[in-house]
């Protein structure tokens, strides 16, 4: 399955869950730590598949593909996800600046009390601010335990990244392949290659799932038409924006406002669920 670049989620946020917990393998240029309270959590870093035990610790380095794999394994599973954007503690943890953490599964014998009990507070933090003091507090007890390594080549490192962030600032525009050449420097089937060899997605994917994700929360939030919501989202037209925003979600639009409408939580389609707002 292609990875999702999720560039417009929040900067800083905990999720808590329980039992199998599925989400489709993504990336995002924010730091993400994994804690399993209790039974095991299944999660896939890049190619390699963890099985997390009671206690065990997850670190996925900004900018990786990772996948929350469902598994009725998982069932009596019990973790948080915490998620924040590396510019917030790098000035507080400057081992984290220009430095990425390579090992990933760090053992519960190696993560102290301390760590621990702050990934519990996590769970009850009324603010960023404090979410983000926790967040420290767990990554300067677990720095021990993490193999950092210098990023090399960040700028030629950080191409693919670079331009799905611009995507995701331009997405309203008429993007195209010729567009993005211009704008990073680059031939055409350079970039091209790019989004075939290292993000595994081709460039109208990718520019769809973008333009397709800004109008479900377009929907959610407003009483917008879907007219007017894919005008906004980048797309040529109504039928356009109902066939990309289908082949994303496996939901059509009118559908997906309908669910949202009747106050349903959630809804799931193959593995992965999404939220709906709550009435």
């Amino acid at each position: 399955m292609y990875p999702n670049f999720e560039g417009r989620s929040r900067n800083i946020y905990a999720a808590y869950h329980e039992g199998p917990h599925g989400y489709a393998n993504h990336f995002h240029h924010k730091l993400e730590v994994v804690y399993c309270f209790e039974g095991c959590r299944t999660r896939r870093i890049g190619e390699t598949l963890y099985r997390m035990k009671a206690g065990e610790v997850l670190v996925i380095p900004p900018n990786v593909t990772h996948e929350c794999v469902y598994s009725e394994e998982d069932n009596g599973a019990r973790s948080v996800d915490a998620v924040c954007k590396p510019e917030l503690f790098t000035e507080l943890l400057p081992e984290f600046a220009g430095n990425l953490p390579m090992s990933h599964l760090i053992a519960a014998e190696n993560v102290t009390p301390k760590a621990a009990l702050a990934f519990e507070k996590m769970l009850e933090a009324k603010s960023e601010a404090e979410l983000l003091g926790w967040i420290l507090i767990a990554l300067s007890e677990l720095l021990p335990q993490l193999s950092m390594t210098p990023i090399k080549n960040p700028e030629g490192a950080s191409l693919a990244p670079r331009i799905v962030s611009y995507i995701n600032e331009n997405f309203q525009k008429q993007l195209t392949i010729a567009h993005l050449a211009r704008a990073f420097g680059y031939s055409e089937s350079y970039i091209t290659h790019v989004f075939y060899d290292q993000l595994k997605i081709p460039f109208r994917t990718c520019l769809g799932r973008v333009r397709a994700e800004h109008a479900k929360n377009l929907i959610c939030s407003t009483n917008k038409s879907l007219t007017e919501i894919a005008s906004e989202s980048g797309f040529n037209n109504l039928n356009t924006f109902c066939r990309c925003f289908k082949t994303r979600y496996s939901i059509s639009p009118s559908d997906y406002r309908k669910k949202a409408r009747q106050g349903d939580e959630t809804y799931t389609t193959g593995h992965v669920t999404f939220k709906l707002p709550n009435k």
